[in-house]
């Protein structure tokens, strides 16, 4: 059977198909065409030749009836959805609040963690307490593996540090998950702000210097020793910095793509015992792996014995801190 014949017996099945489904299944599509059009033909702007600016010829109408807002730094149709589902969202969270859901329900909870988030004179009478437990277990680690293994469980509560990790489809086999492992462990957004090249630059890295050191004496460090776990952290995240990758080649997919068995991660990276590691974190099965930056992983390597675990004790302090901004 040839591919036009194909063609022509799939049309008619489906025609079939709409046709045994009744008036009412028949009117529920005619109505989502008449409301959901496909692209709105409005936003073309016509006088401009597609062939010259295909993009302002296809949506010039819309960029010209929707320029960006002042307090954004750019602005297209799924800002405007965003926007609506964040004011959906806030009326679904209210409703949760003054519900008052019996204890234990979805409703509940979700009612009282909104509440407790805006609970401003609270927050500033607990000030540090949430998250001392933590910091606490952090300070007694005396390995670098026991600092591995408190690190997972930093991870679980949402603060990340040293390195990215998570589960996600197989770029090469899209029939299943595996682990991915990334560079990571930054404060600032990327590695480029660690050596800036301007005064913009210099003031940022300035002012995350300053803001680190407040944070500390927030939580009740002296000036002088707040300064000097500045001082440390600055100096791991600017190594981690500089061994990682750039922009550039973050986005080169066979770059990142280095799928290895855990035993192999285990010879890049020695000083970590992985298996350990995953079983701290909860990941169970992890057989095989992709490390997006090997080179990465070796700098991290040499670092968990180059810099004092004290050091690295200060900076995953930090991390914690700064995830949870409770002070």
């Amino acid at each position: 059977m040839n591919t036009l014949n194909k063609a022509i017996l799939g049309i008619t099945a489906v025609a079939i198909t709409v046709a045994c489904g009744g008036n009412e299944e028949q009117s529920h599509q005619e109505e989502i065409k008449a409301t959901t059009p496909a692209f709105d033909i409005s936003q073309i702007d016509s006088t401009i030749m597609p062939c010259e600016d295909f993009e302002k010829f296809a949506v010039g109408n819309w960029l010209k009836n929707n320029p960006v807002p002042e307090s954004e730094s750019r602005w297209g149709s799924f800002n405007i959805v965003h926007d609506a589902n964040e004011i959906k969202l806030r009326a679904i969270v209210e409703d949760a609040v003054s519900a008052k859901a019996e204890k234990g329900t979805p409703l509940q909870q979700v009612g009282d963690f909104y509440a407790s988030a805006l609970d401003s004179t609270t927050v500033n009478e607990l000030r540090i307490q949430p998250i001392q437990p933590m910091l606490d277990k952090i300070e007694a680690v005396s390995t670098v593996q026991e600092l591995i293994e408190v690190m997972a469980e930093t991870r679980k509560i949402g603060s990340g540090s040293m390195f990215a990790g998570y589960v996600g489809i197989d770029a090469k086999n899209s029939s299943q998950y595996i682990m991915h492992l990334s560079q990571g462990g930054l404060g600032l957004p990327d590695k480029t702000y660690y050596t800036p090249s301007d005064e913009r630059g210099e003031n940022i890295l300035s002012e995350y210097k300053k803001h680190i050191t407040a944070m500390f004496v927030l939580t009740g460090e002296e000036k002088e020793k707040s300064k000097e776990n500045t001082t440390n952290i600055i100096e791991i995240e600017s190594f981690l910095a500089k061994n990682s990758m750039d922009r550039v080649e973050r986005r080169d997919p066979e770059k990142t793509y280095n799928k290895l068995s855990v035993d192999e991660l285990q010879t890049l990276c020695s000083n970590i015992d992985w298996k350990a590691f995953f079983v701290a974190a909860e990941l169970n099965g992890v057989e095989n792996l992709v490390v997006g930056q090997p080179d990465f992983f070796k700098a991290l390597n040499n670092s968990l014995t180059q810099f004092p675990i004290e050091n690295w004790k200060t900076y995953m302090k930090w991390h914690l801190i700064m995830t949870w901004q409770v002070i």
